[in-house]
């Protein structure tokens, strides 16, 4: 057994039914296990044994499923249609995990006694019973140590089966045939992307002559087995099948399908449908090692009975591992994914640990939803799992994707593209790119050729784009140096990114076979610029466009993701083949290329939460484009939003407005925009709130307590300045969907809920439209949009504050009001609806890891500690002081506001600790 296999601890979980396994010993450990747990009947209960090698570890116990019929459909459902959202993933998994390793057992002592030794594990499923085997395992969610175990340690399927796999490992190169299938009738598939991501992932040992990937598009069964005998002929065989199509379930015959191209004349309902028999004939003669079956279903099938029905059938053919994803994916993400996973297998890593990291990929807090941990799943034989070892003394270079922009536990921003045409080359011209090498550096920048009409000529447009690169070039040192902070390399050390720029002549341009999001993914650039070129009546203009890839945001309140114009387009008289034309586009094209590195370098700052270095790049963006017809509205919204962060952030005190000035000049600038009337709201709201209930430094500081500097005490309540809010509000609601802001509709229904709730407390008797508002706010998170979780989370909050302050009505009927501090029981109940209301907000803020800065949920800690003290319950209030510190330590900047509300509030706790003391 090798150093390396011997490394690995496998925990083996063996499910079946409980009743056969009973009979067949009557007194032996099932039995005793089954009775124990008075098991009702094998439909219900199943035995479950454990066993940990090499640590000679053995113990059975019984699982009952925790969920009511229909659940687990339900599950599936939500998984496939990508609403299972992070709240309800953690606990489906709390609830599998306690159910399978109940407390007290011999299957949780077992799980308890895993040494803490560093050695990687595997959990190892053997799930026979077919309703089991249904269950979406990889989200086995442990709560003590709030983990996933498939994030934390490879989590991998078996099959009770005695015929040997073939052996997984191979000798290099490792050959990996990509069959993409695309059938008339079912919605297009992005083959070529994955195609070109495992190319890529597969670099280091591919020219080096021990990897190779070969692509079989429209792919037939009878093609694929002509090539799979062919390669086998040539003493070449393909170790690694990797299916990109779609499949589906017969719910009526329980039997899965792949939907292969059809042959040729051949017509019909079955057509190009693939049985798992008619695979596992094909795969399993030709040494096939690993099958990889992304076949993303169809609306009316479901994608994890489409991979549990191909799986059993390969293992026990002798396939050694077969993954399959059990739910609908983007294209995105599946190149991405199978990127990862080939580059830890192209590694030497087992199959499940290179999966692991794939998961892990794709799972980024903030980035990916939960959920997605459990969409591919691993079924192994081999206990090895190793597909290739490359030879000693041959370095492998992993080509993974671009790390720098990680962006912490928020996003990742994965490229920028100013393009927006296709330009359409002939199938050759791709060709010339398809192996193209990345580009070096922590940040890198890709120069495109440029796109044209067909009245410049692509000689013009080459000529152009290279004048762009060399601007760049010319003025890296500035775009590298640090802003405000040097900015972290991704070593951890801090200083100048390292700037790399690829050349239009080896970037190539942006195609039809090319899109901007292929090329993005394929160039490995963080920044690629492009644009299109046009001419006609004496005019050249050019038009640049950037493109996100859809990886999240800095802010999830902006739609960064997708296309966008970068400005309007520059325009120039005269014709393009004239020599002094190009030269006059020079300068204008140069100086908004810098600013779009300065914008992305300015996202990369927003997001971790450094709004002071976030509002030096993006001014330098602005500043680098200056004319005011530019149109750079994006950047504008990212500098005014930083700005009001830092506003937030100082206080009261002068330099908060004056940031707030500056931010309203800025947002006043946009014009008739939709995001602008949303920003121009909240600032009114900042200046007009004054001693509204939801600030936190509303109360006054209490006699003989320290405050921090610049506790200034709250402004006057500013009627027309709520007024005035409510208005942008309004007007920001009223637009129409798209543009650069989500959920525009609701977030100005927060707004307007929020401003109602101060407007009423000023004296306007609004408290029914602030509840109203609030509440549609919190409808939209249950819907599973979890974008908006920060907003729920505040709407949650402001509910707790309405509690406290609302007037009730007089038991009689009658209009008058009555003042909510008369009687001891009625003050009682608001608080404990406040309490409740600031506990749901804390819950739907940890529903969102990375989406919440952790000030916003200690701010709600350090209410109910407040009212906790002032219901007398001094320990539980120092409780919730604690908590809301440990969140506060963690987040990415300090806030004023939350520093002196927490000084007032452990000013008086301390006070009533002492004062508890000091009775009898």
């Amino acid at each position: 057994m090798s150093a390396e296999l011997s490394a690995v601890r496998t925990f083996e979980i063996v499910l079946a039914e409980a009743a056969p396994l009973a009979d067949a010993a009557p007194g032996g450990a099932a039995a005793a296990a089954a009775g124990a747990a008075g098991v009702p009947s094998a439909a219900t209960a199943f035995i479950a044994r454990v066993s940990v090698d090499p640590d000679d570890v053995r113990a059975t116990g019984v699982f009952t499923s925790p969920f009511a019929p229909g659940e687990v459909d339900e599950a599936l459902a939500w998984l496939e249609q990508g609403l299972f959202d992070d709240h309800h993933v953690r606990v489906f998994g709390e609830r599998l995990f306690d159910a399978l390793f109940a407390s007290g057992g011999e299957l949780r002592r077992a799980y308890d006694r895993i040494p803490a030794d560093g050695r990687p594990l595997r959990f190892r499923l053997v799930v026979d019973p077919p309703a089991m085997a249904r269950i979406p395992w990889e989200l086995l969610y442990d709560r003590e140590r709030q983990a996933f175990l498939a994030l934390e340690q490879s989590v991998v399927r078996g099959l009770t089966v005695g015929t040997p796999a073939h052996p997984i490992e191979v000798a290099p190169p490792l050959r990996v045939l990509v069959a993409t299938a695309s059938p008339a009738g079912l919605p297009p598939v992005q083959g070529w992307q994955e195609a070109a991501g495992i190319g890529t992932a597969l670099g280091g040992l591919r020219r080096r002559r021990h990897a190779d990937v070969e692509t079989l598009p429209h792919a037939t069964l009878d093609a694929v087995r002509d090539r799979l005998r062919a390669a086998v002929k040539d003493g070449q065989p393909f170790h690694v099948f990797h299916f990109v199509g779609h499949g589906e379930h017969d719910p009526r015959t329980d039997a899965a399908t792949l939907h292969f191209e059809p042959e040729a004349g051949a017509a019909g309902p079955d057509a190009g449908r693939v049985t798992p028999e008619q695979l596992a004939d094909e795969l399993a003669p030709h040494g096939v090692r690993l099958v990889f079956l992304n076949a993303c279903d169809s609306a009316r099938s479901s994608a994890i009975r489409v991979a549990a029905g191909f799986a059993p059938v390969l293992l026990r053919r002798g396939i050694p591992a077969v993954i399959g994803m059990q739910a609908r994916v983007l294209d995105a993400v599946a190149v991405r994914f199978a990127r990862e996973l080939y580059e830890g297998v192209a590694d030497g890593q087992p199959v499940d640990r290179a999966l692991a990291a794939a998961r892990r990929a794709i799972h980024r807090p903030g980035r990916r939803r939960v959920a997605d941990v459990a969409i591919p799943v691993c079924y192994l034989r081999s206990r090895d799992g190793v597909v290739v070892r490359p030879p000693r003394g041959v370095p492998v270079e992993p080509a993974g994707r671009p790390r720098w922009l990680t962006l912490g536990s928020i996003a990742t921003v994965a490229g920028l593209i100013l393009a927006a045409a296709a330009l359409v080359v002939e199938p050759k011209d791709v060709q010339r790119w398809l192996w193209r090498e990345p580009i070096a550096g922590d940040f890198r920048v890709a120069v495109a050729e440029m796109s044209t009409d067909g009245a410049v000529s692509r000689a013009d447009a080459l000529t152009l784009s290279t004048r762009v690169f060399e601007a760049l070039e010319a003025r890296k040192a500035e775009i590298a140096a640090p802003a405000a902070e040097p900015v972290p390399a991704p070593d951890g050390e801090a200083g100048a990114l390292d700037i790399g720029i690829g050349a239009p002549a080896d970037v190539g341009p942006v195609t039809r076979w090319w899109p901007v999001d292929r090329l993005a993914e394929h160039t490995g650039a963080h920044l690629l610029v492009y644009g299109v070129l046009t001419g006609s009546d004496g005019q050249t203009a050019v038009a640049p466009r950037f493109y996100l890839q859809d990886d999240g945001a800095p802010d999830e309140e902006i739609r960064v993701s997708g296309e966008h114009a970068f400005g309007a387009a520059i325009e120039v008289a005269g014709d393009a083949g004239n020599p002094f034309t190009l030269p006059e586009l020079d300068v204008p094209l140069s100086l908004r290329s810098v600013a779009l590195a300065h914008f992305v370098l300015g996202l990369y700052e927003y997001a971790r939460g450094d709004f002071a270095a976030a509002r030096t790049r993006l001014a330098a963006a602005r500043a680098s484009e200056p004319a005011p017809e530019s149109g750079t509205t994006i950047v504008d919204v990212f500098l005014g939003k930083a700005l009001m962060h830092l506003a937030s952030m100082a206080g009261g005190d002068g330099d908060a407005d004056a940031r707030l000035d500056e931010a309203r000049a800025i947002f006043e600038s946009v014009g008739d925009d939709p995001v602008a009337h949303l920003h121009l709201g909240e600032l009114a709201f900042q200046r007009a709130h004054g001693a509204c209930v939801d600030d936190p430094r509303a109360s006054a500081a209490p006699a003989g307590c320290t405050m921090p500097d610049g506790c200034a005490a709250p402004r006057p309540v500013d009627r027309a300045g709520l007024a005035e809010a409510a208005e942008w509000y309004r007007r920001a609601g009223a637009a129409p969907p798209g543009g650069l802001l989500n959920d525009v509709a609701l977030k100005a229904r927060f707004g307007l809920g929020r401003t109602r709730l101060c407007q009423s407390v000023a004296g306007a008797d609004q408290w029914a439209d602030a509840e109203r508002d609030l509440r549609a706010v919190i409808r939209a998170r249950a819907d599973g949009n979890r974008r908006v979780a920060m907003l729920a989370a505040e709407a949650h909050a402001n509910l707790g504050l309405l509690a406290l302050v609302r007037p009730r009505q007089p038991s009689d009927g009658s209009a008058a009001a009555v003042d909510p501090r008369d009687g001891a029981g009625d003050r009682r109940n608001r608080v404990q609806a406040a309490l409740a209301a600031f506990a749901t907000a804390v819950e739907t803020a940890d529903g969102a890891p990375g989406a919440i800065d952790p000030a916003r949920p200690a701010g709600y800690l350090l209410w109910q500690a407040d009212l906790q003290r002032q219901q007398g319950h001094v320990d539980a209030a120092a409780s919730l002081l604690a908590q809301a510190d440990a969140r506060y330590a963690t987040s990415p900047a300090p806030r004023r506001s939350f520093d002196c509300f927490r000084a007032r509030v452990a000013c008086e706790i301390e006070r009533a600790a002492t004062a508890q003391e000091g009775q009898p």
